[in-house]
């Protein structure tokens, strides 16, 4: 042999031994009996064995029992010059298991096996890494999937990537129906404007931020919201996705102004309770005097007499309602003809209404069987929700009163003006002390007829439009 020859043998060699001795996988050789012949310095890292133990095995002999049969179809597959890749189990040399994949060939000889070489990967780090993120993405799945906040993922760019099962339960619509829409569509327009720039400002600065706005409800309604963005960064320190973690506020918020409300009320009554009581002694004592001096007059048929004593009487009955914010009065339910209570009050109102250049028209139906309220109450409500529809209208218009039978337990009471109206924002707040709409008003008018329409089991509805007027609902039972 030249000695060309020979180095180019040498060359191959050193190269042959440099690929077995520094390849990161493990590699052995076999016999055809399964034995070991050679091993590169990988495969004694993967078994734990030095590679003079192992000379002394046999392949199956580091296989778990329930992979030896795999292993062995491993080898035959390699003898038949079937190449092939399964994954095993191997047990290392103190005592854990060791995951592989390993990829079997022939060795080849003039046209004839004379052993094979097994290739073995150690994804043992791999599988357990896999494993914790299954197990990672199952919990969080199950954090999310039963969450009665809403979770939702977010691209840079507002598109909803994935939301919650509890979106369904919450606002009314499945997940599939949100994904791939605009998260910024289902946000009330007067809340888009500082959400999309509180959003473009976390995906700039790359920080999180809290906000409280109104979220639609498939229903069309609204609820009210708060909501935690938190952006997630791809390995290029870029906004890859946002993480939304959304709270239904609204139960809470009615909750907050019921308490508010409540306080209020207590606060007013002790008020009434006090001025009642302040006004309600020199009253009897300047109508107790009024009375005397008339006695001993000799004109005691005198108007001014009687004129005095029903303004004492007026002043009197007015403390009444004032104390009836402070305590619930005893009161008589009586059974009552609503359309002839309606007839009662307008002539109280004519004047007023004239002056005003305003017509009250009635619409009573025959068929309204009698309710069971307190008479005078009822009767208050009522004045009180038409003085407020005539100075609705100073250039003067109509005022409606309609009654009717709503289902077959309750009467509708009608009033429509066309008046001012009133926003759409503020009538959620009528009833509430000291709030109105009025410009000298205190709100106390309308918070007392609430409070009596639900001591007689019934509600009121207003609903309004500016510049069209205003209707009121007044709900009661035909029966208490």
């Amino acid at each position: 042999m030249s000695s060309n020859s020979q180095e180019k043998l040498l060359e191959q060699e050193q190269r042959y031994i440099s690929l077995l001795e520094n390849n990161p996988d493990g590699i052995c050789s076999l016999d055809l009996t399964g034995q070991f012949v050679e091993v590169n310095p990988a495969y004694e890292r993967i078994t734990g064995y030095s590679k003079t133990e192992l000379l002394s095995l046999r392949y199956l002999d580091l296989m778990f029992e329930e992979d030896r049969l795999t292993s062995s179809e491993l080898i035959a597959k390699a003898f038949s010059v079937e190449l092939t890749d399964v994954q095993l189990r191997l047990m290392h040399k103190q005592g854990f298991s060791v995951e592989i994949i390993a990829k079997s060939v022939p060795i080849i000889v003039n046209h004839r096996v004379v052993g094979i070489y097994i290739i073995s990967k150690d994804i043992t780090e791999r599988n357990l890494m896999e494993q914790a993120v299954r197990e990672g993405e199952a919990k969080y799945r199950l954090i999310a999937e039963n969450s009665t906040d809403l979770i939702g993922i977010l691209a840079p760019q507002g598109t909803i990537s994935y939301a919650s099962p509890s979106h369904q339960f919450i606002l009314g619509y499945s997940p599939e129906v949100l994904e791939g829409r605009k998260a910024i569509e289902f946000i009330h327009p007067e809340d888009q404007p500082a959400v999309r720039g509180e959003f473009a400002d976390m995906i700039r600065l790359k920080l999180p931020f809290q906000a409280e706005f109104r979220y639609r409800h498939q229903n069309g309604g609204y609820l009210i919201v708060e909501s935690r963005l938190i952006p997630v960064m791809d390995p290029h320190g870029e906004v890859d996705s946002v993480v939304a973690v959304v709270r239904d506020l609204t139960e809470r918020k009615k909750s907050e102004e019921l308490l508010q409300k409540s306080e209020k009320l207590a606060v007013i009554g002790q008020l009434a309770a006090g001025v009642a009581h302040e006004i309600r002694n020199p009253l009897t004592a300047i109508k107790g005097f009024l009375q005397l001096l008339r006695s001993k007059t000799t004109d005691q048929h005198h108007p001014y007499y009687d004129l005095m004593l029903s303004e004492l009487n007026r002043i009197n009955t007015i403390v009444n309602e004032f104390m009836y914010l402070a305590k619930p009065q005893a009161v008589q339910f009586q059974q009552v003809d609503i359309r002839a209570l309606i007839q009662s009050i307008i002539p109280l109102l004519e004047t007023q209404a004239i002056l005003n250049s305003v017509q009250i028209k009635t619409i009573l139906n025959h068929d309204i069987p009698p309710i069971t309220c307190e008479e005078n109450q009822i009767k208050q409500v009522l004045i009180n929700f038409l003085k407020n529809a005539i100075e609705a209208m100073p250039q003067g218009g109509h005022v409606f009163i309609e009654v009717e039978c709503f289902h077959e337990a309750e009467i509708k009471i009608s009033l429509i003006d066309e008046g001012c109206g009133i926003p759409e924002e503020r009538i959620p707040r009528l009833g509430e002390p000291f709030y109105t709409t009025k410009e000298k008003g205190t709100g106390l008018g309308l918070m007392v007829s609430h409070k009596i329409i639900e001591n007689h089991r019934g509600r009121i509805h207003i609903s309004s439009e500016i510049g069209v007027g205003t209707t009121i609902e007044v709900f009661l039972p035909l029966a208490i």
